[in-house]
């Protein structure tokens, strides 16, 4: 899927953010704006995540974020693992515990 010239303002929800994605979904995200996004409500042990975009596999490039928020990853929220790329993107004012934040998930017992 790819994202590009676009802009996305004041998306408010109470769980999650702009763009969500199934975790199956490789995205591409370029030359966008995203302002004053926000997901508020606690959502499982994490909270909300990811004010502006949460994806497992992307590549966001040229975009810009600014005063999105989220109790985790305000700007945005990765699964891990996954394949992904950020550059040539502006972070301002986004609120959280962390700008971008990256979700570790760990191997089952079984497989370690």
């Amino acid at each position: 899927m790819t994202i590009e010239n676009s802009r996305f303002e004041k998306c408010a929800f109470d769980y999650r953010c702009a763009v969500f994605l199934p975790v199956s979904t490789t995205v591409k995200i370029d030359h966008c704006a995203f302002t004053e996004n926000g997901s508020h409500k606690n959502y499982g042990e994490t909270g909300s995540t990811g004010g502006a975009v949460s994806i497992k596999n992307g590549n966001i490039s040229n975009t810009s974020f600014y005063k999105n928020s989220a109790k985790v990853g305000a700007s945005i929220y990765m699964y891990s693992p996954g394949e992904n790329t950020i550059e040539n993107c502006t972070f301002i004012d986004n609120v959280s515990y962390d700008g971008i934040y990256h979700r570790i998930e760990s191997e089952p017992a079984d497989k370690l």
